[in-house]
């Protein structure tokens, strides 16, 4: 399965947060077997199904990079230059190969590390969902997480809550009983192979001049 370089263009062609609730609500029955795809490869621990979306307009030579905090229990997702290192944890079957579109720091631990380069170097468990995705018909809405460091910010009765303003997002944990979790978009799902789980979602900041999620 065939991996491309990053370009800022492929992040800008994804949906607004709200068109990509318009594609979950049609495609949200592809979860279940994107899930076993996950569990048949015995990647639950390592891998989870993100929901395409695009935060904010890169411009030429940015992209997206995550900076987790776990003594702050939060992450910071902002636009960054290239000579900011980072690795891929996002990716997305952008016409016909596997494209990155969100990167983590570099300095997040050779264990992550590790567990990125293992997920991507699984090129039967890349060319099993790529064809999962295709057969759903679900290419331009669902794609992987590999997981990063954020995960362990979160207690089992919480989730990660996304919020944006600006050209930054912040994700800090939330009780699932929340109200502003309930009308919050699943943006992340975790899977033990049988089902999904929600980890991520993300709040639409309505009327800001800069900000895709709510448009």
């Amino acid at each position: 399965m065939e991996l491309f370089l990053y370009n800022p263009r492929t992040f800008n062609a994804l949906p607004s947060l709200n068109e990509a609730q318009k594609k979950l609500r049609v495609n949200q029955h592809a979860l279940e077997e994107l899930g076993r795809v996950i569990g048949n490869h015995g990647l639950q621990s390592d891998v989870g199904i993100a929901l395409l979306h695009r935060h904010v307009e890169l411009q030429n030579g940015e992209r997206l990079v995550e900076f987790v905090d776990p003594i702050a229990r939060r992450c910071e997702v902002r636009p960054c230059g290239q000579d900011t290192l980072g690795i891929p944890h996002l990716f997305g079957l952008l016409d016909g190969v596997w494209q990155p579109v969100e990167f983590v720091t570099a300095n997040i631990g050779p264990e992550v590390v590790n567990r990125i380069e293992r997920v991507l170097g699984n090129s039967d468990f890349l060319t099993e969902f790529a064809a999962t995705l295709t057969k759903l018909q679900v290419t331009d809405t669902f794609g992987i997480s590999i997981a990063h460091g954020r995960e362990s910010l979160v207690n089992p009765e919480e989730i990660l809550l996304e919020s944006t303003l600006g050209r930054m997002s912040i994700l800090e944990p939330a009780f699932r009983s929340d109200e502003q979790v309930s009308y919050s978009t699943p943006t992340i799902w975790r899977t033990d192979g049988k089902t999904c789980t929600t980890a991520c979602v993300c709040q639409a900041v309505k009327d800001h001049p800069h900000v895709s999620h709510g448009k």
